[in-house]
């Protein structure tokens, strides 16, 4: 009798930890489904070489964010061009960490007419975008471009 009694109580204080688990899982799963909402769509793209002259500036970039089916990661795809010699483009995915901060994996490749020799910077792997306070923009943290200087990839 007591060990059918101590089993029922077992099954109970697993059934009710299980409940809890569910319940907090459902709650992350709805944030982090915002946070997916949040980031999805169309967004502005920059690099600052692209928008340094005075008399010929490049147009923003534009870089689309859409889900797909099933996916807890959103793809991106974009381009900031400014001619054939000077662009930027990005392709890959993005998961949201927090309202302030994306990781991105996949290709940020940068041309620029008079850095690195006038050859394409491909860079490939893991980057984070962050968003500090004040801020209108997601800034890349991995800032080094082929040439050693400091690319400000900015999203919008």
């Amino acid at each position: 009798m007591k060990k059918s009694i101590l089993f029922s109580l077992f099954l109970m204080f697993v059934s009710v930890q299980m409940q809890a688990q569910t319940a907090q899982e459902k709650a992350k799963t709805a944030a982090y489904q915002n946070l997916l909402k949040m980031y999805t769509g169309n967004r502005i793209m920059t690099l600052q070489w692209l928008n340094e002259s005075a008399t010929k500036k490049a147009k923003s970039g534009k870089v689309i964010t859409k889900a797909e089916a099933g996916s807890p990661v959103l793809s991106m795809k974009g381009e900031q061009r400014k001619d054939d010699d000077n662009f930027l483009t990005i392709d890959g995915t993005m998961q949201p960490v927090s309202a302030t901060e994306f990781l991105f994996t996949g290709t940020i490749t940068t041309k620029v007419s008079y850095l690195n020799e006038g050859k394409e910077c491909v860079k490939e792997g893991n980057f984070t975008f962050k968003k500090y306070p004040g801020r209108a923009f997601y800034r890349l943290q991995e800032k080094d471009n082929c040439s050693g200087q400091v690319n400000y990839v900015d999203i919008f």
